[in-house]
């Protein structure tokens, strides 16, 4: 059992870096975790993270393999930089142009998909994926004036979860709630009481319905899915698009079209096709900005 001490020691040299990060403008912050985050490929998990690439790029050489692995660590770093400020970016965002809030560049499209969802009065269940800065899409969703409930695997160590809770929930308009029977409870109740669900689709499962992805086919969570048919609601992809530090392109597309069917099996698993190959299209745009890290099998 994990003692008090244990975890302040562990998560102190998290609230060092955070804080120092903190004092610096965003981008310099972006800029100096994203150089020295490269370091990552000289860690053994690297050579697994080109494994992985090269089973999903059979096309691509090895060379090609490294380099995405290599900009994966930089992307990864950026976020890290970019995370003790994106409570920054909770302004109010115009649907066509750039947007510069915060010390951050974002340029939103498809604001139109979130304007219908709102006249139609309908549930939306927006999904993502590890892309980019995948802290910056439930924020920019939120500023159109739809709340937002959002599910997270907690971190071990609950001093580090404070900290992270802390700067995600300083958003209005935004909750995250913890991974398991408590946080189902906390999101039917938000969601009848006016709120949006986000989720991130593309984590490792250890249980799920089996839908293809790449090359094989992978465990897929089927709450959000489940959820959107139950309440009749609107099942919309959220795309994230780096530009640079701290500059990114946000993407609402068309919702996703969910065909109707008298066997709910067969409506789920033909829902999450879809849904894992707007995914594994996002992937193949931008492979660098993907989060190689998680086991996807």
């Amino acid at each position: 059992m994990r003692t008090p001490f244990q975890n302040w020691y562990e998560a102190l040299p998290v609230y060092v870096v955070y804080g120092f990060l903190k004092i610096l403008p965003p981008r310099w912050a972006s800029l100096s975790m994203g150089h020295l985050c490269k370091l990552g490929r000289f860690l053994p998990i690297h050579q697994k993270v080109v494994t992985r690439i090269q089973t999903a790029f059979v096309e691509k050489s090895e060379l090609e393999c490294h380099a995405i692995a290599n900009g994966m660590w930089k992307n990864l770093g950026q976020i890290i930089g970019e995370f003790p400020h994106v409570n920054k970016l909770s302004g109010v965002f115009k649907s066509t142009s750039q947007n510069r809030i915060g010390g951050f560049r974002v340029d939103v499209q498809g604001a139109e998909h979130l304007e219908e969802l709102k006249k139609n009065k309908k549930k939306g269940f927006f999904f993502s994926g590890h892309f980019a800065n995948w802290e910056i899409g439930s924020i920019v969703t939120q500023t159109f004036g739809l709340p937002l409930a959002l599910i997270y695997r907690r971190p071990n160590n609950p001093r580090v979860d404070r900290l992270l809770r802390n700067t995600r929930n300083s958003v209005e308009n935004l909750t995250y709630l913890p991974k398991g029977a408590s946080g189902v409870r906390a999101l039917l109740k938000l969601l009848r009481q006016g709120s949006h669900v986000g989720m991130l689709m593309d984590q490792k499962m250890n249980e799920g319905l089996s839908v293809p992805f790449f090359n094989k086919s992978v465990p897929t969570a089927t709450a959000l899915v489940d959820l959107c048919l139950k309440f009749e609601g609107t099942l919309m992809g959220v795309q994230v698009i780096r530009h640079g530090p701290c500059a990114f392109t946000i993407i609402y597309h068309p919702p996703l079209t969910i065909s109707p069917s008298s066997d709910k099996n067969t409506q789920l698993y033909d829902t999450l096709c879809d849904l894992n190959k707007q995914l594994e299209s996002w992937v193949r745009m931008h492979p660098e900005q993907w989060f190689w890290l998680h086991n996807r099998g």
